[in-house]
């Protein structure tokens, strides 16, 4: 039912989707939606968290060739979250909550706090176990921000004028990543820059 919501969802927006159209489409009756989500809204946050888990499961496929040092971790999150970003579905599943938050913000921040929040929750536990003690007080969060905001903020803005190739996106991870692990270093041991790479 879910996946019929979803195709509901994107083909007429939160606002013109119905629970009735769900059920049409799922060849079940309005009560049997109803007793399962007692209205659009739960019905459209059931959807958000089940996309989420399945684009999470997805993403964590190659987590077994992450490396454990620092670095290799950033580049890693970064590309993953690059890879994801281009996925179709990612990109029409956002258009769709963009438009719906404007009306409806309580569903934007519900988007945001599942899927941003965790990722960046995850870029945390991560990248501070790389890190070691010797930089357990650098601001793992704002680090997190960094890489998440960084990669989809510059993604979405050149995307939307081109066609970005993986080599393109690749360097700029690269410039990425090099430039937070000068942050994080700079801040923990200014003029101790060893374990920067370019």
């Amino acid at each position: 039912m879910l996946d019929v919501a979803l195709e509901v969802f994107l083909d007429r927006g939160f606002e013109g989707a119905t629970i009735e159209a769900v059920a049409g489409q799922a060849r079940v009756s309005k009560g049997t939606v109803y007793a399962r989500f007692p209205g659009k809204e739960a019905l459209f946050r059931r959807v958000i968290e089940h996309r989420i888990e399945l684009w999470s499961r997805n993403a964590s496929q190659p987590d077994h060739l992450m490396p454990d040092d620092l670095a290799g971790r950033v580049r890693h999150h970064a590309h993953t979250l690059a890879r994801m970003f281009g996925v179709e579905d990612v990109q029409r599943f956002g258009r769709l909550v963009e438009q719906g938050g404007k009306n409806f913000p309580e569903l934007a921040a519900f988007w945001v706090e599942a899927g941003t929040h965790r990722f960046r929750s995850l870029l945390v536990r991560n990248l501070s176990k790389a890190a070691g003690p010797e930089l357990a007080d650098a601001d793992w969060p704002f680090v997190a921000e960094l890489v998440v905001h960084g990669v989809t903020g510059w993604l979405s803005t050149e995307s939307m004028v081109r066609k970005l190739c993986d080599e393109e996106i690749g360097r700029y991870i690269e410039k990425l990543a090099t430039a937070v692990l000068r942050i994080v270093y700079w801040t923990e041991a200014p003029g101790d820059h060893e374990g920067i790479s370019a």
